[in-house]
């Protein structure tokens, strides 16, 4: 008789963990996506930050000098300056690509910006008739 009950407690508690795994996954896939969607909301604000750091030092001129934090989440894929004038970073999410593009109206100089996940204090300084953004 023991044995018998075991085996029927296992098969229920089996049959209980098939019938819930179902929400169990679906759970996890939306907790994922809302922290992936956190990352994504708090780079783009900080991307924000950058552009109008950008723009500010430009309209100020040699020497201006700011710093910005930029924080930049697993899924990002490229950093780039794009005629000259346009900085873009290439997110790959759920395989599918896209671009945070901020257009300004003085050339770039990007030197050691890059994509890799971090939080990373961004110095953006006019030289030379253009913005130059060290990555710190």
């Amino acid at each position: 008789m023991k044995g018998q009950s075991s085996v029927e407690f296992i098969a229920v508690v089996g049959l209980g963990i098939v019938l819930a795994s179902p929400f169990i996954i679906q759970a996890q896939d939306s907790a994922i996506n809302l922290r992936q969607g956190s990352d994504m909301a708090q780079f783009s604000s900080s991307f924000d930050q950058l552009g109008d750091a950008i723009d500010q030092v430009s309209a100020m001129g040699e020497p201006a000098k700011r710093t910005v934090r930029l924080d930049i989440p697993r899924n990002m894929e490229s950093a780039r300056v794009v005629g000259g004038n346009a900085l873009v970073f290439t997110s790959n999410r759920s395989a599918q690509s896209s671009n945070f593009t901020s257009i300004h109206e003085t050339d770039l100089n990007a030197g050691n910006l890059s994509a890799d996940r971090g939080s990373y204090r961004i110095e953006v300084e006019a030289w030379n008739n253009q913005v130059n953004l060290t990555r710190k």
